[in-house]
């Protein structure tokens, strides 16, 4: 059994019992198989008893839990810091028994390396969607005013440059390659060489979303929002000198 002693910032000594909550969902949500108790000793100090389970992973995973609990509860925000870490876990530990799931039934094992560059490739997609949003083919049919269940108006606009990309079963087309009336005016100029290039429409995407040297480490983008479509042309240029 070890036992933590956590002392509650003053600011959130009304909330300790609420903190104190958060923390038992939290233990209960990250280390299932550990024995953990959280006791409030005088109001300020939380009283954390952690009996740890057997296996190295287990006991890592639950060594590590206590001292980032220990952190969070001392930084500013303490208390709402400990709410979303725990959404954040409960999201997460679903996210990893659906891929742990997958994996075995796979007919070679995933080695590390293969694990991480999908880890890699997530973490783009998610940037990209994050900064930019992406549309299904109801939604961008919407956009040009046609009706949200006609899926051929997206599929027609590829040969106009509209580039999109997997995720799981959707297929997403980023919105850096939208206005208002829909598809950018020239935009297929920037897409076309690429594919003439034999780049595949995911790889066009992540280019395009990502920082180039060339552009003072702006992405092409952001260079064609600045304004520098020319430039970005000849990068374009370069990139695809030779392949053709």
């Amino acid at each position: 059994m070890t036992m933590i002693e956590i002392e509650v910032p003053v600011e959130f000594a009304e909330h300790a019992d609420d903190l104190r909550g958060a923390i038992v969902e939290l233990l209960a949500a990250a280390a299932h198989d550990a024995d953990n108790n959280v006791t409030s000793a005088d109001g300020r100090i939380l009283l954390l008893e952690a009996q740890m389970p057997t296996s190295s992973a287990s006991t890592s995973r639950s060594t590590g839990l206590v001292q980032l609990l220990e952190y969070v509860v001392r930084t500013p925000g303490g208390l709402g810091a400990v709410t979303g870490l725990l959404e954040s876990l409960a999201v997460r530990e679903g996210v990893l028994r659906h891929v742990t799931d997958a994996v075995a039934n796979q007919p070679v094992p995933v080695g590390p390396a293969t694990a991480g560059q999908i880890a890699l490739i997530d973490q783009a997609w998610r940037g990209v969607e994050s900064r930019y949003g992406a549309l299904d083919a109801g939604r961008y049919a919407e956009l040009v005013g046609a009706s949200p269940t006609s899926r051929s108006v997206a599929s027609k606009a590829k040969r106009k440059g509209l580039v999109g990309y997997r995720r799981g079963r959707r297929l997403l087309y980023p919105g850096f390659q939208f206005d208002e009336r829909g598809l950018r005016s020239g935009w297929n100029d920037v897409v076309a060489p690429l594919r003439d290039a034999g780049w595949d429409d995911a790889d066009i995407v992540l280019w395009l979303a990502a920082p180039h040297g060339t552009l003072g480490r702006r992405s092409p983008v952001e260079a064609l929002d600045d304004g520098d479509r020319s430039l970005v042309l000849d990068v374009i240029r370069d990139e695809t000198a030779g392949v053709w």
